[in-house]
């Protein structure tokens, strides 16, 4: 992206003049700035890249605060923020639509601390890969890898080979649809049998269409504190049918938790209810609608208390957490 972006329109759909420069104005605190670069290995340069600014992590139907187009200097500046240690900022690369690429990516970083002190800038080299890597751990457990994934931009989705290093063992990470084969959301993915142990670092392979390879590493930064359910209490008895309201203990150091509810069928664990998006580090409550627990039976309600490490100098996103649950009585 040296002195600019490719072209001036195909970009990523937001309808908002590119301005020549973004800046603070002349005041840098409560604000995030920056300036964006171009990695290696993108097939098409984009046209241009939006940002988008969060208050926790950037995934579901977690909605930004802001947006903007970087701008021809590609420099960005987010201003008025109020004081939060767990900003996000998402960038995404648009393309012109006669490009041939079949999917995309988004480049994100944070956390991310505002205060009213000024701040430093922060240089985001904009990928053509996204990586996910989550580990999780029941309290008191040692942390284990579970998942992985990638999205790439690239002409033909499904059409490269991707694999994880977790240590010194190598996994492909084949192309798969999520949500049970009926989403249209998919990506380059693995889900550990065995989820082995959970590492400092990862490294994720890429190969666009059997050529260009390139290595992504990504840090982990795992909590060192541990999450509790204040509500409802363990074994307690919640009629069916009826909206269920989970509360937890605050904890300023988790990016963001979720919830995750489910039943117990035929000996086994079936998720009948997921957070839609991510809770900020500020929430101490969600709601489960009654419909999801309609069925009396045994449940299990877990809340992940999450560390989603993604620095501006690593190549993808390390979720780590840490998980408390307790069993209840639907009936």
């Amino acid at each position: 992206m040296d002195g600019g972006f490719v072209g001036d329109d195909g970009g990523a759909g937001d309808a908002a003049v590119q301005a020549d420069t973004a800046t603070c104005g002349g005041d840098t605190g409560g604000c995030l700035f920056g300036s964006v670069s171009q990695a290696d290995g993108f097939i098409v340069g984009p046209t241009r890249v939006v940002a988008r600014l969060y208050r926790e992590f950037p995934s579901g139907s977690a909605s930004p605060i802001d947006q903007q187009i970087v701008a021809k200097d590609l420099t960005w500046a987010f201003r008025g923020l109020a004081p939060w240690a767990h900003y996000y900022v998402e960038f995404e690369p648009g393309f012109h639509a006669d490009s041939g690429l079949s999917s995309g990516a988004l480049t994100r970083v944070g956390p991310l601390a505002v205060s009213a002190s000024a701040g430093a800038a922060v240089a985001v080299t904009v990928k053509p890969v996204q990586l996910d890597v989550f580990e999780q751990a029941a309290t008191g457990d040692a942390m284990q890898v579970r998942t992985a994934s990638a999205r790439l931009v690239e002409v033909g989705a499904g059409g490269s080979a991707v694999s994880i290093a977790v240590g010194n063992t190598s996994t492909p990470m084949p192309w798969t649809k999520l949500g049970g084969g009926t989403s249209t959301d998919s990506a380059y993915y693995v889900q550990f049998a065995v989820p082995p142990p959970a590492e400092p670092s990862y490294e994720i392979t890429t190969s666009l269409g059997g050529s260009s390879t390139t290595s992504w590493t990504l840090l982990a930064d795992p909590p060192t504190f541990t999450g509790a359910i204040t509500s409802p209490p363990a074994g307690a008895a919640v009629p069916a049918g009826q909206d269920l309201t989970v509360t937890w203990a605050l904890q300023p150091a988790a990016d963001y938790e979720e919830v995750e509810l489910f039943q117990q069928v035929q000996g086994a664990w079936t998720s009948v209810f997921a957070s839609p998006q991510p809770d900020a580090a500020d929430i101490g409550q969600e709601t489960i609608p009654g419909a999801r627990i309609a069925q009396p039976g045994m449940y299990l309600v877990n809340v992940a208390f999450t560390k989603a490490s993604c620095p501006p100098t690593t190549d993808g996103c390390v979720h780590a957490s840490t998980v408390a649950n307790e069993r209840l009585a639907v009936q």
